[in-house]
């Protein structure tokens, strides 16, 4: 074996596991640290607790509209509900609901 393979062989027996190991310390320490601050924040929010706050700022904002939409039905006679509407009001996304164009509500509309 010469010298220069045998320099490259031992480097990389002890280079690439000293590597290994330092990403993983430093993972480990920068998961630590989000860790730290996260439980050290006593305002900080849970993406649950978030989302909550949310729906219920929608819902507060929206409610004037959907009762001057109630109003406006009821002067000109009820009209059927657009999917927009019914989506917000039952609180699932737009996207699992059939669409006017899809075969799944022209099935069900006729």
């Amino acid at each position: 074996m010469d010298f220069f393979a045998f320099i490259w062989l031992m480097s990389l027996t002890v280079l690439l596991p000293l590597g290994i190991i330092k990403l993983s310390m430093d993972h480990k320490r920068a998961k630590m640290e989000i860790e730290r601050r996260a439980s050290s924040s006593p305002d900080s929010l849970t993406t649950s607790e978030l989302r909550d706050l949310i729906r219920e700022a929608v819902e507060e904002a929206s409610l004037p509209l959907r009762e001057r939409i109630e109003r406006l039905e009821d002067q000109h006679g009820a009209s059927p509900p657009t999917p927009l509407l019914d989506a917000a009001l039952e609180d699932e996304p737009l996207e699992d609901r059939p669409s006017e164009t899809t075969p799944a509500a022209r099935r069900r509309v006729t």
